[in-house]
């Protein structure tokens, strides 16, 4: 599939995935474009964090039907707590909403919470699938590539990496994405500079995720690894990030709320209007990230591979 067309598909896609948070589109848009090239492959290939399994089922190359999105098997009662609203149990047979089905599959997938693996195994983007803490070392010695989109979340990249790059055999690739200092810098809610700026982030501030700049993550890899960089690439622009620092975050909520009580047609009536409404805004915005993202974006792609 040619980048153009690919590009415009995972647009639409993802505004009818992410239609009561339309402003993640641009961030799911370039990280597609970075990763589904090395996911969509027929190697052995293990997932570390797969969450529900809807990114990753998206990444692979499958497509969900329009009438299905992030928001269905959700719990928002927990979200000014900055719970998880995501982990729930599953209340919905996620297969009948499939319209395409990946063409790939991870050998494994793992995460650290029960809910969302059950729901990860509904959607099938995986052969073996279960729950694992990634601070502790996980065998990786058949896997001819792994990808993570989480490894930022785990304790101590020295030993994170150290660890992948002891189980993995020679020649495996890592494929992952993790912020540079740029993502706080663009953000402002981080700063929390008043009480309306603290509420804006949400919490977000206070969690414990690293950052790493190139010149430091590489000379990491240098020292404690057998890991060499093949491939490297910034994105998440300025105003990506700036737009996502807010978004429709603090309604979301009661967006998600009010969407569920709807009758399935009268939902999808009001979805199809929204999404229809907003892609032309939305597909220019992730237009834009995709062209001002590489410049000095706030997160890294790297493809590294064990020497």
């Amino acid at each position: 599939m040619a980048d153009a067309e690919f590009i415009d598909q995972y647009i639409e896609d993802m505004m009818y995935m992410q239609w009561l948070r339309p402003e993640n589109v641009p961030w799911d848009v370039h990280a597609a474009k970075l990763i589904a090239p090395h996911v969509r492959v027929p190697d052995s290939k293990t997932e570390i964090g797969c969450g529900n399994g809807f990114t990753s089922f998206s990444l692979l190359g499958g497509r969900f039907k329009k009438e299905f999105d992030w928001y269905y098997s959700v719990a928002t009662k927990g979200f000014w707590e900055n719970k998880d609203i995501y982990d729930v149990e599953a209340s919905l047979d996620f297969r009948k909403f499939v319209h395409t089905s990946p063409a790939f599959a991870y050998d494994l997938a793992v995460d650290h919470k029960e809910n969302l693996v059950n729901q990860a195994l509904a959607v099938g983007s995986a052969r073996e699938i279960r729950v694992h803490d990634a601070n502790v070392p996980l065998d990786l010695s058949t896997a001819d590539m792994v990808f993570s989109n989480m490894l930022y979340w785990l304790d101590d990249p020295v030993e994170v990496f150290g660890w992948i790059s002891r189980n993995m055999k020679p020649g495996a690739r890592l494929v992952t994405v993790f912020p540079n200092s740029n993502y706080k810098g663009y953000s402002r809610s981080f700063k929390q500079e008043n009480l309306l700026w603290t509420m804006l982030n949400r919490g977000r501030a206070d969690e414990n995720f690293w950052s790493l700049d190139p010149d430091a993550f590489e000379a990491l890899l240098a020292r404690d690894t057998d890991l060499k960089v093949v491939e490297h690439a910034l994105y998440l622009s300025r105003q990506t990030l700036s737009v996502v620092d807010i978004g429709l975050r603090p309604f979301s909520p009661h967006l998600i709320k009010m969407a569920n009580v709807l009758g399935a047609e009268k939902r999808f009536e009001i979805k199809t209007e929204w999404c229809e409404d907003l892609m032309s805004m939305i597909r220019e915005l992730a237009l834009q990230e995709l062209e001002d993202g590489p410049k000095d974006g706030g997160f890294n792609f790297y493809v590294l591979q064990k020497a």
